[in-house]
């Protein structure tokens, strides 16, 4: 069970319940999820219901239950884990690379779902959690989770305002490593993308693909790599690799979109992408949150850094 409280001030003033509830986002269905609790909804520590008026200095608690709708049962898989920010609705880890993000066929329990669900058990804190964001197996950095309901559906609109075009949406910033050096400074990819029609494990660039933007900035060149601070308007499949691999400069590692030889040079076993940091909302208490997530050790010692 999650207890909000929201401290109404004189702008809120003279609306009922169900209005300013809508304000903050709550849909029609977590309304109703509340309203029919009979300690969902409480004004200065009364129960009332959703047609009652607020007034500024009032104080209103809204009861969640999440027992009526929990994600599956996770097994906890204890290990390392770099905990970037916790509270009760949010929990940011630094995922490493080769590591799944969640149970799928071959990885039924060393995924990060499951070595987070082992930190919050050991922590003695409740574990429903709601997978909010996904990485690539072979990427790192910064990975998001819901630990309740309301909360994974407020950043679920912020993900599609950010798809819309909105301002207030997710976003996300990545740098990358690629083979050769970008003759601008900056540029942007506009290309669709779709699965190739030989495996749907892996995508292209095509005319009946999905829109797909990637902005990318270089930061430095070295030894015939370039390393990438690189932006998504959109977030498409694999998107990163292959756009990068469309205009010349395949991720360095990446042995499916880039070098088909077990190396290409560049010290890395794997696809050199690492999500940086995001940029969202909180989804209950509408702080801005700035999560940064260190780059993975092994950046530090390979040939390219």
């Amino acid at each position: 069970m999650r207890v909000i409280d929201f401290f109404i001030n004189e702008e809120h003033e003279g609306d009922t319940v169900l209005q300013y509830l809508k304000r903050r986002g709550f849909s029609a269905r977590e309304i109703r999820r509340v309203k029919f609790r009979g300690d969902g909804i409480c004004v200065n520590q009364e129960r009332t219901n959703v047609r009652a008026v607020l007034h500024s200095g009032d104080v209103l608690a809204v009861c969640l239950d999440e027992t009526e709708e929990q994600p599956e049962k996770i097994l906890p898989w204890p290990g390392p884990l770099e905990v970037l920010y916790l509270d009760e609705d949010l929990i940011a880890v630094n995922k490493p690379s080769g590591m799944a993000i969640h149970p799928s066929h071959g990885h039924y329990a060393d995924t990060l779902l499951n070595r987070v669900t082992a930190y919050l058990m050991e922590c003695g804190e409740s574990t429903g959690l709601h997978v909010i964001g996904r990485l690539d197996k072979e990427t790192s950095g910064v990975v998001v989770f819901a630990r309740n309901q309301l909360a994974a559906a407020g950043i679920g609109r912020q993900k599609q305002q950010k798809a819309a075009g909105f301002a207030s949406g997710t976003e996300k910033e990545y740098l990358a490593w690629v083979c050769g050096s970008p003759e601008d400074s900056e540029g942007t990819v506009n290309a669709p993308i779709g699965s190739d029609p030989d495996t749907l494990q892996w995508m292209r660039v095509c005319p009946e693909g999905k829109p797909a933007v990637t902005h990318y900035e270089v930061l430095q060149c070295r030894g015939g790599f370039s390393l990438l601070h690189l932006r998504l308007e959109t977030g498409r499949t694999h998107q990163i690799r292959v756009h990068m691999a469309y205009i010349g400069y395949p991720l360095a590692g990446d042995r499916h979109y880039g070098c088909a030889s077990d190396s290409d040079g560049s010290g890395f076993t794997h696809a050199a992408l690492h999500a940086e940091r995001i940029f969202l909302t909180h989804p209950i208490t509408g702080v801005p949150l700035d999560i940064h997530a260190p780059l993975p050790e092994e950046w530090s010692y390979l040939p390219l850094s």
